[in-house]
């Protein structure tokens, strides 16, 4: 594996991993008004992800989000 697969590979993982904690922590029944500052806080973790990616892969960012993309939701796909 190359750097680039490295790091990709833990950059989103740390990205899923902080979406799971969010999961966990609202299963704490947190107040509202601090499950919206954690979503909104991994979101934009999240957006952070995707301009790495792009910086990373060498491409644009609609480029790299689109690989990504399709990527996610190619089992959910019909053939």
């Amino acid at each position: 594996m190359g750097w680039k697969s490295i790091a990709l590979s833990v950059i989103w993982a740390l990205v899923i991993a902080a979406w799971v904690g969010v999961f966990a922590y609202k299963a704490t029944d947190p107040s509202t008004e601090a499950l919206v500052i954690a979503v909104t806080a991994l979101a934009v973790g999240t957006e952070a992800g995707f301009w790495l990616t792009a910086g990373i892969l060498g491409i644009g960012l609609l480029e790299s989000r689109k690989r990504v993309f399709a990527m996610v939701s190619r089992p959910f796909r019909r053939q």
